[in-house]
């Protein structure tokens, strides 16, 4: 479900500049990253659009902690369970954007188990809605403009078990390409030009994978 892949040591964009970079934990995410859903991909360029920019990169080019941080900020919620008549309100894309735009007090919740990556142009929405044991997953794409991505407005329906196993295949897959990268960072010669401090890397890897974790177990805990 959510895949993903990280630069080459060699590749990864830097924070900084001329004369001094910096490689910290963050900058080493630098990767590739999207969203499988049956047979739709979120997160994945048009060739129309990657044609207008010249580029032949399918999917979003990011610091992959940005989905990671976004995405698990949102497990409290999405593990809270909601009513039938609550998720009616918004069971397809077309009500779902239309309850977004309403000027109303009573949307925290939707907020509060919505998707939007906002470091991204023209980001698709996606809200994570669980009802009993299963998770309705809605998603709104705006095309109108350019077709920047090849998803188009949808909705899918798995079970909730599911979501979390994939969950938490993803958090162990990432820390453990995290790991390998982290390594390569410290036996790689950075030169006079970029800061490192290569003990940091070990210390902020346990604290993410740590952070991680407690935020899974609020989806873990919530299985019956």
């Amino acid at each position: 479900m959510i895949k993903f892949e990280l630069k080459d040591i060699d590749e990864v964009m830097l924070f900084g500049g001329t004369p001094k970079y910096t490689a910290h934990w963050f900058a080493l995410t630098d990767g590739l990253y999207w969203l499988n859903f049956g047979n739709t991909k979120i997160y994945e360029y048009s060739d129309e659009f990657l044609k207008d920019i010249d580029s032949k990169t399918k999917f979003v080019d990011y610091y992959i902690v940005r989905l990671l941080e976004d995405f698990s900020d949102l497990f409290p919620a999405i593990a809270e369970q909601v009513s039938v008549e609550l998720y009616k309100q918004v069971d397809t894309p077309e009500k779902l954007s239309s309850f977004l735009t309403q000027h109303c007090e009573t949307k925290q919740w939707i907020y509060n188990r919505t998707l939007y990556a906002s470091h991204l142009q023209n980001a698709p929405i996606i809200s994570f809605i669980r009802v009993e044991d299963k998770l309705h997953v809605i998603w709104l794409i705006d095309n109108k403009k350019d077709s920047m991505w090849t998803a188009e407005n949808g909705y899918t329906t798995i079970q909730y078990t599911e979501f979390v196993e994939n969950v938490e295949q993803f958090g162990k897959d990432f820390f453990l390409a995290m790991d390998k990268q982290i390594q390569k960072a410290i036996d790689k010669d950075w030169g006079e030009n970029v800061d490192i401090d290569k003990p940091r890397l070990l210390i902020e890897q346990q604290e993410r994978r740590i952070d991680f974790q407690q935020k899974l177990d609020a989806l873990k805990h919530a299985i019956k």
